[in-house]
């Protein structure tokens, strides 16, 4: 019979890297909290360029970001994802949550659509 090699045993598989995008700091310290909380690995960016840095250099599995940003909005987050982590699951958040956002998200390429704030249930 085959040993098993115990450090591969007791290792937990790596934690989804989840990239949370908001320029409302209050916002996006809250958002933090509660996933931390929840035992996601978590990253967290101001704005759409920040955002787009972190795509290049970390292997995001979800992205969680506002829509509408300075400069850099959420849709140009939601196309760097596209291109940068394919596999990255992109989620949209408005404030100002209507029915032609939430379509034209999706028809974009995001995996869902959601108003803030966003309240833990």
């Amino acid at each position: 019979m085959q040993e098993i090699d115990k450090q591969f045993v007791d290792e937990a598989p790596p934690k989804p890297l989840l990239l949370l995008v908001d320029d409302e700091k209050a916002h996006l310290e809250s958002l933090e909290r509660i996933f931390e909380r929840a035992g996601h690995a978590v990253l967290t960016a101001e704005n759409g360029d920040q955002a787009i840095d972190c795509l290049r250099k970390h292997p995001v599995a979800v992205v969680l970001t506002y829509l509408v940003m300075p400069r850099t909005d959420g849709f140009s987050v939601l196309k760097a994802a596209q291109t940068l982590r394919p596999s990255a699951l992109v989620v949209m958040m408005t404030a100002y949550g209507t029915v032609d956002n939430a379509l034209s998200a999706i028809r974009q390429g995001a995996w869902d659509f959601v108003t803030k704030p966003i309240k833990r249930n």
